[in-house]
């Protein structure tokens, strides 16, 4: 995601959750470590894929990198009201599971 796609006040926020919460609860809670960061480009398109095994791993793969993430996210995320904010904020955007969503696909 380049910088020009979002608000810039989306993207101070973004940071500011990244350094202030995401960051110290991978090192301090989860005692995380980061490899292999450097070799992400910090420009251009880039697809990441990863597996998500809890609700945490948006937020630590996004601390991983070294650029912000955007996030496909499943629809029904978008209809609880405070979620909605914070993931839309946060770089995430719906996707429809039960058909191919074209708007999600031009998106990502």
């Amino acid at each position: 995601m380049s910088k020009n796609r979002e608000p810039v006040e989306s993207l101070i926020l973004y940071y500011l959750f990244k350094w202030s919460i995401v960051s110290p609860m991978l090192h301090l809670y989860f005692r995380g470590r980061i490899y292999g960061a450097e070799n992400v480009p910090t420009s251009g398109p880039l697809v990441v894929v990863s597996n998500h095994a809890s609700d945490f791993d948006p937020p630590i793969l996004s601390n991983c990198m070294r650029r912000p993430v955007a996030f496909m996210a499943k629809e029904e995320l978008f209809k609880v009201p405070i979620l909605k904010q914070a993931i839309a904020l946060y770089g995430a955007y719906p996707v429809k599971r039960e058909s191919a969503d074209r708007s999600a696909i031009r998106s990502a």
